[in-house]
This record gives structure tokens, sequence and C-alpha cells, in this order.
């Protein structure tokens, strides 16, 4: 009998030295195999448990937020119609804006330096609001002023106004303070609150008043959830914070991080050109009805941003770890492979349906005048693919400290994506947007992964 023999017989036992059996030597070594896998399986969810444990609120609590925001969207989108349904997303791109310049990089950098420079945890959370706080006041005054001096087609309406502000006080809440303290689910829990009580109001405008609802009763619940959410964020936060710190080194304080973050703040600005800006112009050049069947099908951006940037939240202060001095190469590979991989595991069941049908989706959710955007779904499920890796290498180049490197390479998308917007909306209209968009960001993320990938292969 040959060793091939062997094999294609498996009743047929051939003796080994010791007086076994091939196929039970086989039998024993698998089994071995499957323990220690198992073992290593175990050992590995016991030491990660309490990062698991985060994850799977966080998760549970956007799952519940994104549901409930999705439904709540369609009602709004069909009630509203295109063309009005277009003037809210206007003023969301607009309130985007305000609050990027309000946060002035520090949703970026704000985590690192905490967990840098932990000796002056309460000086830095006191001089990071003291400056938003600021910063805010100038957005309300701007905006004042547009709507007072602005004249034309364009001219802001108090509603509008309103929504843009509120959008950006949600700039002054303490999300970084609470990953630092890994507070994950406490915060959770005030994001649910929020949202619940955002859903609650528009509900109850939706089935008391159908006739009436508009864009006044969302900025009422708008306004209601937000200073709600801000109140308990900042109530049980300053039980933990000396808030008795010196005001003159908070002021300083205050300045040092404006300096120290004009380059990922003007980098941030920049970025909005992927998602904000190119509303903005497809509203100028088109019209408020065109954005109507663009804003539809970016919520499936949206709704897929609720989860990963949870996820990321997660993620974030290991990648502030890993890029800490003395973290071996090999260690950083490991754990950017990892975190990618699960970003975009979890974009996956988002992108998926929008390529495969997108027509049939908006056609199950929204009115028939919405079904022209299904090529605009299309694009974005490519879209969010590339987003799911952007934001993992993004946070790595931060907290890396390549504040230039990344302010390099949103320029080179971001001006890309402006230059494409304004040759390709007049033509292609909400088409041309997305296209845009996809190719800038496209470009930006390769540009800052190659850097990261250098910056790593730099440790060995």
């Amino acid at each position: 009998m040959t060793p091939l023999d062997d094999f294609s017989e498996p009743s047929v036992s051939t003796p080994n030295a010791v007086g076994g059996s091939y196929d039970g030597l086989a039998v024993a070594q698998g089994s071995i195999r499957a323990a220690g896998l198992a073992a290593r399986l175990c050992s590995l969810l016991r030491s990660q448990r309490s990062r698991l444990g985060s994850l799977s609120v966080l998760l549970l609590v956007r799952f519940i937020t994104a549901g409930l925001g999705f439904v709540t969207t369609i009602k709004i989108a069909n009630s509203l119609g295109k063309a009005m349904y277009g003037e809210l997303a206007y003023a969301l791109a607009l309130g985007a804006y305000g609050e990027v310049i309000v946060r002035c990089g520090l949703n970026r950098t704000l985590i690192r330096d905490l967990i840098h420079d932990q000796d002056r945890f309460d000086v830095l959370v006191l001089a990071s609001i003291a400056l938003r706080v600021v910063l805010f006041v100038f957005v309300a005054l701007g905006l004042v002023l547009w709507r007072v001096a602005g004249g034309g087609v364009n001219t802001l309406s108090w509603v509008v106004v309103s929504l843009v502000l509120l959008k950006s006080a949600l700039s002054l809440d303490l999300q970084p303070v609470y990953d630092a303290w890994h507070q994950f689910k406490r915060h959770a829990a005030y994001a649910l609150v929020e949202r619940c009580l955002y859903f609650a109001c528009v509900w109850t405008a939706l089935l008391v008043w159908p006739g009436e609802f508009g864009l006044l009763w969302i900025a009422l619940a708008t306004a209601v959830s937000v200073v709600f959410y801000l109140i308990i964020q900042y109530r049980w936060a300053f039980k933990r914070i000396l808030t008795r710190t010196n005001a003159s080194l908070v002021t300083r304080t205050a300045l040092l991080l404006l300096k120290q973050n004009v380059v990922m703040w003007f980098a941030t600005i920049v970025g909005l050109s992927f998602g904000s800006l190119n509303q903005i112009l497809l509203r100028h050049f088109q019209s408020a009805q065109e954005l109507g069947g663009y804003a539809v099908a970016w919520q499936l951006v949206v709704v897929a941003d609720v989860f990963l940037l949870n996820v990321s939240r997660i993620g974030n202060p290991g990648a502030a770890r890993i890029t800490r001095p003395g973290t071996s190469a090999a260690a950083r590979r490991r754990f950017m492979v990892k975190y990618i991989g699960v970003m975009l595991a979890v974009a996956a069941p988002f992108c998926l349906p929008a390529l495969i049908c997108p027509r049939l989706i908006l056609s199950m959710l929204f009115r028939p005048e919405y079904l022209t955007a299904a090529p605009i779904m299309w694009l974005l499920g490519v879209y969010t693919l590339l987003h799911a890796v952007a934001i993992p290498v993004s946070q790595y180049v931060v907290s890396a400290r390549m504040d230039k490197t990344y302010l390099a390479s949103v320029m080179i998308g971001g001006l890309l994506t402006v230059g494409l917007c304004l040759l390709l909306i007049p033509t292609w209209s909400a088409f041309g947007a997305v296209l845009a968009v996809l190719l800038g960001h496209g470009i930006c993320i390769m540009v800052y992964s190659f850097a990261m990938v250098r910056h790593v292969a730099r440790q060995d």
C-alpha cells in the first residue's frame, strides 16, 4: 500500500512507531490545536472585556438612535417634500461649518493632549471650553450679520440661522473628556437621551400638527434636545474637574491650544469639502430640490457614520497609545490592520445594499420624486467604504503629531474636490457633486495613508 492509498482509505489504519495510528495522531493534533485556539480566544476576550463592553454599549445605543433617526428622517423628508428637505440639508451643511469652526480642531487633538499630558488635565478641559465658547460667539455674530445685511436668493431665514447655531452648539460638548476618562457608556447614555428627546419632539409635532410641520418645528426640537444634552454633560463632568483653576492660566492655555491647533483647525475646515461644501454649492448652482435628492441618498453615509464613529471612539485612544515613543513597528502594524478590518466589516452591511439595489431601497422608503437619487446612492456606497478606511488612518496620523502632513493631504483632496464641484455640478448636478467628493477624498486618503505607512516603517 502506498502513502497515497493511506490517505484515500480513511478506514485503514497504519501503525506508527509508538503503537498508535496516523489517523489517531492527526485527530489528537487537531484537538490540541483547537483547544489552544479556544484558550487564546478566551484569553483575548478576557483581556479586552472592558473595551468590548464599552463597544457593545456604544453600538447598542447607536443602533437604537440610528434606527429611530432613519425612520424619522424618512418621515421628515416625505412630509417636507424634496425642495423643503433640501433647505433643511442646506441649513445642516452650513451648521457643519459652524460646528467645525467652533471645535477649532479639538475634536481631533484634545483626547491626545489629555492622554499625553495628564498633569494638566483640568486646565486643558477648561481652556478648551473657554476657547470654544468665544468661537461660538463669533459664529453667532457672523450669522446674524449675514441675515441682516445679506440679500438676494441666498439670504438666510431666521429658522435656518437658528438651525445653524444649534448644530454649532454641539461643538461645546465634552466627548473627548469622557473618552479620556473611559466613560464611553455614560456619554453614550447622554447621547441616547438627547436623540430620544429630539425624536419625541419631532414625532409629537408630526402627529399632532401634521399640516403645520416645517423647519420651525425641527428647530424647536433641536433646541430642546441640544440644551438638555449639554447641561447633563457639564453637570456630571464638572464634579470631577477642579473649577477653581487660575483664570489667567486657563486663558494662556486657551491661547496655546488655539496656536497649536491652527493647522488641524484649517485642515478640518478644508475637510468639509468632502461632505458639506458640495451640498452648499449644489444648492447655489442648482436648486434646493436637487439638494433634497442628494441629501436623501447621503443618509446612507450618515447612518453608516453612526456606527463607524462609535467604533472609532474605542479605537482613537488606542491609536494615541500606539503612537507614543517606544512602540514597535510590528505592534503598530498589527493594531492598524485589525482596526481597519473592523471598520470595513462595520461599513459592509450599509454599503452592499446601496451597491446592489439602490433604486429598490429608495422606492421602498421615499416618495417617487426621490428615485432620481439612485445613481447617487450607488456612488455613496463606494464612498462609505473609503470613509471606513480613512477614519482609523487619519487618527493614526493625528496621534503621531503629523499635523502638517494631514493638512497637506486634506488640502490636496479638498482643493481637488472644490475644483471638481465647480466643474461637474453645473453639468451633472447632484451626480457630479458625489463624483467630485469620491475622487477628491479618495486622493486625500491615498496621500495620508502613504504617510502613515512610511511613518510605521521608520519605527523598525
